[in-house]
């Protein structure tokens, strides 16, 4: 009786270890579903300056935020989302996957619906991870004077940490990075991809208060279609 229970219950473990490795690999393929950031901002110009909102879910009616026929740019940090000139998702549409638009083209100013399609724009299959977005800034031009090295995540107000309207040069290590001159990204912004930069625009020079890294860059003509 005693040789039949030890094998029953070596039986049992066996059927149990198949089960317990797969959802062993659930959860990390949850953790890396959490991970995935899914992050659009939008951006409405006019006379009065620039105006910003970043959104993480979808937004059926742009009215509510104040915002709507004024959305004319967009900076998508993951995620396809789509925007349509009609509330619900409804009218002209186009979707966006990772990347900077600067023009919107016929949806410019006419945007009232931003709406999230797909969490990630492609499966993902890890390989091996890219370098984390690097950039360090220098207070004088010919990269002299104090650095400030920032690493993979965004600095939204540079004046937090000591760096504001201090940046003349920069060095851009790894990855694509935005540089504005206001914080929270506001104001006029510029997209530098990796490289040696000894002096920067007049427009970014000691002016620069907030960075961030970006996803690669998409340019052409934006496609819309009909819903």
């Amino acid at each position: 009786m005693h040789e039949a229970t030890v094998e029953d219950e070596r039986r049992a473990r066996k059927r149990a270890a198949p089960r317990l490795r797969a959802h062993d690999r659930s959860r990390q393929a949850l953790s890396i579903i959490a991970a995935v950031v899914v992050v659009v901002v939008v951006y409405a110009h006019s006379r009065g300056g620039e105006r910003s909102m970043e959104l993480t879910s979808t937004l059926r009616d742009l009215d509510r935020a104040n915002v709507g026929d004024r959305v004319d740019a967009a900076m998508v940090y993951g995620g396809v989302w789509r925007l349509c000139d009609g509330k619900r998702g409804r009218g002209e549409c186009a979707e966006l996957a990772s990347g900077r638009y600067d023009t919107l083209g016929s949806l410019a100013g006419r945007v009232n619906s931003v709406e999230l399609v797909l969490p990630a724009a492609n499966p993902v299959g890890v390989i091996t991870a890219p370098p984390a977005p690097r950039v360090v800034l220098y207070e004088y031009r010919d990269f002299g004077g104090r650095s400030l090295t920032i690493e993979g995540n965004e600095a939204r107000n540079l004046d937090r940490l000591q760096f504001g309207d201090r940046a003349a040069s920069m060095r851009v290590e790894a990855g694509s990075w935005m540089l504005c001159s206001r914080a929270y990204f506001e104001g006029q912004c510029r997209t530098f991809g990796p490289g040696e930069y000894p002096r920067l625009s007049p427009d970014l020079d000691r002016r620069v208060s907030s960075a961030r890294p970006l996803a690669d860059v998409r340019l052409g003509p934006l496609s819309t279609y009909a819903r």
